[in-house]
C-alpha cells in the first residue's frame, strides 16, 4: 500500500517502500523545495538519460494504470493521487524535453540547431515508450495463443493501452481542474470515451512499422491479411467493438 506524507503547503509526498517518514521527508524537501517554502532548485530540470527514461516510461505507464483501476471505487481519489505519484516520478528523473525546447532551439540560434535538439530527443523519446510497447506486444501475443484469432491478439494489445490511457485522462482532468482552482471532480464516462479512440490509434502505430514477420510473431499468422486491409482501420474497428454501445456512441457525440 502506497504511503504518504503531507507537506507543509498541503500537498503529498509518496515514500518509497520500507522508507522511514524522516528519509521520506529529505527527499520531498529534495525534489519539492517550494512546498517547505524554499525555491525551486534546477534538479527537476535535469534531464533522463536513455536509461532513465526506460525506468520513468515503465513507472508512469503503471502509474496511469494504477489510475484507472483505483478509479473503479473513486474517480476523484483516484485521480488526485495519480497526480501526486506522476509529479513525484518526474521530481526522481526529471523533466523530459519536448517540443519547447526545439522552439527554443531555433529562436535562439536558427533552424540547424533545432533540428538537431529534435535528433537528440529522439532515442529518449523511443526509450520512454518502450515499455509500453513492451507490455501490449507481449498482451498481445498471450491474448494471440489464448485465442489463436488475430483480434483477440489486438484486443490483447489494446486493453493495456487503454488502461494508460484512461487513467492519463483522468489525471488530466484533475490536473486542469487544480489549475483553475476547482474542486477535483473527474468524469469518469469521458475519460474513458477519449481513452478508446486514443488507445486504438496506440495499437495501430505499433504495428504498423512493425516488419510482417515481426507482426505475425506477436499476433498471429492471421494478422496478414488484417495489414493488406489497412492495420489502422482495424485497429479503430476494434476499439468501437471491444467496448459497450453507449460509450461509441458517446465517442462519436463527444463535445
Amino acid at each position: 500500500m502506497a504511503n504518504y506524507i503531507k507537506l507543509p503547503n498541503g500537498s503529498y509526498y509518496e515514500a518509497k517502500e520500507g522508507q522511514s517518514p524522516a528519509d521520506a521527508f529529505r527527499d520531498a524537501y529534495k525534489y519539492y523545495p517550494e512546498a517547505f517554502g524554499g525555491e525551486q532548485t534546477e534538479t527537476k530540470q535535469k534531464r533522463p538519460g536513455f536509461f532513465e527514461s526506460i525506468g520513468q516510461g515503465a513507472e508512469e505507464l503503471f502509474s496511469s494504470q494504477r489510475t484507472g483501476l483505483a478509479s473503479l471505487t473513486g474517480g476523484n481519489e483516484a485521480a488526485e493521487a495519480g497526480l501526486e505519484r506522476q509529479k513525484a516520478i518526474q521530481a526522481r528523473y526529471g523533466e523530459q524535453p519536448g517540443w519547447k525546447e526545439v522552439t527554443k532551439a531555433y529562436e535562439e540560434k536558427g533552424l540547424p540547431s533545432a533540428i538537431g535538439e529534435y535528433v537528440r530527443q529522439i532515442p529518449n523519446a523511443l526509450a520512454q515508450q518502450a515499455p509500453q510497447i513492451a507490455e501490449a506486444a507481449a498482451a498481445a501475443r498471450a491474448a494471440g495463443i489464448a485465442t489463436k484469432n488475430p483480434y483477440g491478439a489486438l484486443a490483447g494489445a489494446f486493453a493495456p493501452s487503454f488502461a494508460q490511457q484512461y487513467g492519463g485522462f483522468l489525471e488530466a482532468q484533475a490536473q486542469e481542474q487544480r489549475e483553475k482552482g476547482e474542486p477535483v471532480d473527474v468524469n469518469r464516462l469521458k475519460a474513458a470515451a477519449f481513452a478508446v479512440p486514443t488507445a486504438g490509434l496506440d495499437v495501430a502505430t505499433m504495428l504498423i512499422p512493425m516488419g510482417r514477420s515481426i507482426a505475425k510473431a506477436i499476433f498471429g499468422p492471421g494478422i496478414e491479411k488484417l495489414l493488406a486491409r489497412g492495420a489502422t482501420a482495424e485497429a479503430e474497428k476494434l476499439a468501437a467493438a471491444k467496448l459497450p454501445l453507449q460509450t461509441t456512441f458517446v465517442i462519436r457525440h463527444l463535445g
